[in-house]
């Protein structure tokens, strides 16, 4: 047996297995991207907080196979829509409750969500008791402020 066999470099061993090497796909591809968010928020009697927000999102996108010539191109256009509202129960703003709802449209589909939750400030300290989609499990969040920025999350279930 002769283990140099499939390592054979003469022409007139390859020429008959090898007829042609040509590329198949070869491409190109472009992508733009745009994006824009307005937000406006609104304090009455320093006890209520309103916001309003749009953001717009459009990406377009071209794929061409430069060795077949075909063309791909996709277009997507996303408006989000986002309201929210801030009671403070107490005149030093420490403690709140809130409510935010988001809508996020595009071409193929809709997304849209409710939260909730209750906020507690303490110093440069927040905490939060947060009801995601008002379907999840709620979530505990601990924030701390500069010049120590962090942030506890923890998921409680019941």
């Amino acid at each position: 047996m002769n283990l140099a066999a499939p390592f054979r470099s003469d022409a007139d061993y390859w020429s008959r297995r090898i007829t042609a090497i040509t590329a198949s796909a070869r491409n190109r591809t472009q992508t733009e991207s745009f994006s824009y968010y307005a937000q406006q928020e609104a304090d009455l009697f320093s006890r209520v907080l309103l916001q309003a927000a749009w953001r717009n999102d459009r990406q377009d996108s071209e794929n061409v196979n430069q060795v077949s010539g075909a063309r791909l191109a996709t277009e997507d256009d996303t408006d989000s829509f986002r309201y929210g509202a801030t009671f403070f129960l107490t005149r030093a703003r420490k403690l709140a409750v809130y409510g935010v709802y988001s809508d996020q449209n595009n071409l193929t589909s809709t997304f849209t969500k409710c939260d909730a939750g209750v906020n507690y400030r303490w110093k440069r300290y927040s905490v939060d008791l947060f009801v995601k989609n008002l379907t999840d499990a709620p979530i505990i969040l601990f924030r701390g402020g500069d010049p120590r920025s962090y942030t506890l999350t923890v998921d409680v279930a019941w």
